[in-house]
């Protein structure tokens, strides 16, 4: 009977522990992350074949695409996408840098990308010209608005975000589908 009592004690003690723990709010500052941005393009064909995958045989990977931005000329990169670190301690994900144009596999899909833009700034349009090395051009618009909005529920303000995209003056919605 001494073992049962002791036993339900020490079981009923363990509990009313546990549960005082898991209860308690976390009241420290909110560090924010805020991930990079960027344009996503898929290039594909009338049929909606890829024209930037290298499965396929109709693919414009040898063709010398171009971005004309701010003055300057963007080569096209292959494949260099951006990573996040994987740093518990701080999650800081450091500068962004702006990379151009580049292409990145995302899945199945290999995406046509511009970027990468910090996503806590206010950016007014901004327009890239594409070249495809044939003589034909593309033009991207974007623009992103950042703010920061009370949560009555949580009694503090939020960060957010909304990125606007236009394809050849048209408003689209990314990813950007551009049909050649």
């Amino acid at each position: 009977m001494k073992l049962l009592i002791k036993t339900t004690t020490l079981v009923v003690s363990l509990i009313l522990l546990l549960s005082s723990v898991s209860c308690k709010k976390y009241e420290g500052e909110i560090i924010w992350d805020f991930y990079p941005t960027r344009i996503e393009m898929l290039v594909t064909d009338k049929d909606g074949n890829n024209l930037l995958d290298e499965k396929f045989a109709g693919n414009i990977l040898s063709t010398d695409i171009t971005m004309e931005y701010n003055g300057k000329i963007y080569k096209r990169l292959d494949d260099c996408g951006f990573s996040f670190p994987d740093n518990p301690e701080t999650k800081d994900i450091g500068p962004v840098d702006f990379r151009g144009l580049q292409t990145d596999k995302t899945g199945e899909q290999v995406l046509l990308v511009i970027g990468y833009f910090k996503r806590n700034q206010t950016l007014e349009r901004q327009n890239f010209i594409i070249n495809w090395g044939d003589g034909t051009k593309t033009e991207i618009g974007y623009s992103q608005d950042f703010w920061w909005e009370y949560n009555r529920k949580k009694k503090r303000d939020e960060p957010q975000s909304e990125s606007h995209y236009w394809l050849d003056g048209q408003a689209v919605s990314s990813p950007i589908r551009i049909v050649r």
